[in-house]
């Protein structure tokens, strides 16, 4: 793709034509289906048959184009139980929040779980922290 871009440029250097950033050529190539098939690590009839099955077939994900557009919100079960301030032995759980485009961890809590309050709480906690105008 830099190859295209480099071209590009070089073609339009003497123009009055303004050129786009290469992560939006990038982006449009990719949506195109102009980008490079990934070969097989071995080389088999039976690799091959399942990439092109593989390529016949619908496939979801969650990949989005822009940064902000969606962030995936897991918890980790902690593996040693602290003593909380109440005096009581609990378990905590780790919360994090990541952005899926740019892998930017937004948001990561040490959370004593106690149902959904404590969730949507840490949700308008992360919204708070991560800025969206810093990406426009």
């Amino acid at each position: 793709m830099q190859l295209h871009f480099d071209n590009l440029r070089a073609a339009l250097k003497d123009s009055d034509t303004t050129i786009a950033s290469y992560a939006t050529i990038r982006r449009y190539l990719k949506a195109q289906g102009m980008f490079r098939q990934a070969q097989p690590k071995r080389a088999t009839a039976g690799a091959l048959a399942a990439r092109d099955r593989l390529e016949r077939l619908e496939v979801r994900s969650f990949e989005v184009d822009h940064v902000c557009a969606l962030w995936h919100l897991d918890f980790h079960h902690g593996s040693r139980r602290v003593l909380t301030r109440q005096g009581a032995w609990m378990t905590p759980m780790l919360l994090g929040v990541i952005d899926d485009r740019s892998r930017l961890v937004c948001h990561v809590r040490l959370v004593f779980w106690n149902g959904y309050v404590q969730s949507s709480r840490s949700r308008q906690h992360s919204s708070d922290c991560h800025d969206r105008r810093r990406y426009r």
